[in-house]
């Protein structure tokens, strides 16, 4: 999912502030929706496909989840021993 971007100007309505470009133009670089636009091309580029990305992503979760897993059920064992 893409990130949310407060300013619409660089997504869907435009831009046509001259005056003041160069300011809003470092704040959008700012902004999570840029990085993680730049992130995700950046993997395209590489030739990292979305699957990949997802299955990688889901790989990691899993590990993240089997040892909090782990860890609840040797506190139960304990707990059953004493």
């Amino acid at each position: 999912m893409l990130a949310r971007c407060m300013d619409d100007a660089f997504t869907t309505t435009g831009f046509n502030d001259r005056k003041h470009a160069t300011a809003c133009y470092r704040k959008h670089e700012e902004s999570s929706a840029h990085i993680e636009s730049v992130m995700k091309w950046n993997q395209h580029m590489k030739g990292v496909s979305v699957d990949s990305q997802l299955s990688t992503k889901n790989q990691k979760q899993q590990a993240v989840n089997r040892s909090a897993l782990e860890k609840i059920v040797a506190t139960l064992q304990r707990r059953c021993c004493l």
